[in-house]
């Protein structure tokens, strides 16, 4: 194959990718307000009130870090390798937990970003 069209895919698949776990972020993350308001409104204990804006963000947060780490492996190219498979791992274990949810749509869209990261690590390694 062309060294540079397996450059350009990689760099599509990686940029897809990440796009597609910042998008499911700002979902996740949009529910913020709706998700704090009823914890508020709920008898819960007051340390779980307290606790619960942070718990919320975090998944979202996790995967703002996925996107990072996996568009910095666009400027690593043959070395990108390890990275790649560490973020593959992880958007599998969040679609692993998805799934186990019944949120499926989220587990759609990890679903794609985990295809695109996977599609990025074959054409690096036809690319070397």
């Amino acid at each position: 194959m062309n060294n540079s069209y397996t450059l350009r895919n990689f760099k599509i698949s990686i940029i897809i990718g990440s796009v597609l776990l910042i998008t499911m972020a700002l979902l996740h993350g949009s529910g913020f307000e709706y998700v704090v308001n009823k914890m508020n409104q709920s008898n819960a204990p007051s340390f779980l009130k307290e606790i619960m804006p942070v718990l919320f963000l975090q998944p979202s947060v996790h995967l703002l870090g996925l996107a990072s780490f996996g568009g910095i492996t666009i400027f690593l190219r043959e070395k990108a390798r390890p990275i790649l498979v560490l973020v593959a791992i992880f958007i599998g274990i969040n679609l692993v937990f998805a799934i186990y949810l019944k949120a499926y749509f989220p587990g759609v869209i990890l679903l794609l970003s985990l295809g695109c990261f996977l599609l990025a690590m074959r054409y690096q390694r036809t690319q070397q």
